[in-house]
């Protein structure tokens, strides 16, 4: 075995970085901000005649004789109840459709 001493290498020359203080071993680093996620944007309340025809792959014209036939007055509104949970309510001269969550 020989024990020959060879010159320090560029690593072995270079100074350890400093070791954090005991008064800092439990800190965690700074916290951002958090940030507000966004709100997931909903589905409509109501359908327009012309959307909720093309939904339920009907013509505009046929979807609102429906809701003439099925209108029924309830309270101070007049729906249409056309089945599968879905709901026709009548808004002044136009109707509103309202499709069940999937």
């Amino acid at each position: 075995m020989s024990t020959e001493s060879h010159p320090p290498t560029e690593q072995e020359q270079k100074p350890l970085p400093a070791q954090p203080s005991e008064g800092h071993a439990n800190r965690s680093p700074p916290r951002r901000p958090r940030r507000r996620p966004r709100p997931v944007p909903s589905a409509p309340l109501y359908d327009t005649i012309e959307s909720a025809a093309a939904k339920l792959g009907l013509d505009v014209e046929a979807l609102r004789a429906r809701c003439r036939r099925a209108a029924l007055r309830v309270g101070d509104s007049i729906q249409a109840q056309l089945g599968g949970g879905i709901v026709a309510f009548k808004f002044g001269r136009s109707w509103r459709v309202r499709m069940p969550p999937l």
